[in-house]
């Protein structure tokens, strides 16, 4: 849970994304995302919100779906 009480909802990724491809490659995820949500927030009644992380050898990049 977040600060807020939120749920957090972590989605970890290995794909290897420039920098410039990485909103192409949210997008992509952001269908899988909302299913992992709405699954969640059914199950429990929690509000949720969703992460992507983005892991790579030289460390990670963390993008808020619902933001």
């Amino acid at each position: 849970r977040d600060e807020r009480g939120q749920v957090v909802i972590v989605d970890y990724k290995t794909d290897a994304v420039r920098a410039g491809a990485l909103p192409a490659r949210v997008e992509f995820y952001r269908p899988q995302v909302r299913a992992y949500r709405q699954a969640v927030e059914a199950a429990t009644g929690a509000q949720t919100r969703a992460v992507l992380l983005f892991l790579n050898p030289g460390g990670s990049t963390a993008v808020d779906v619902d933001a």
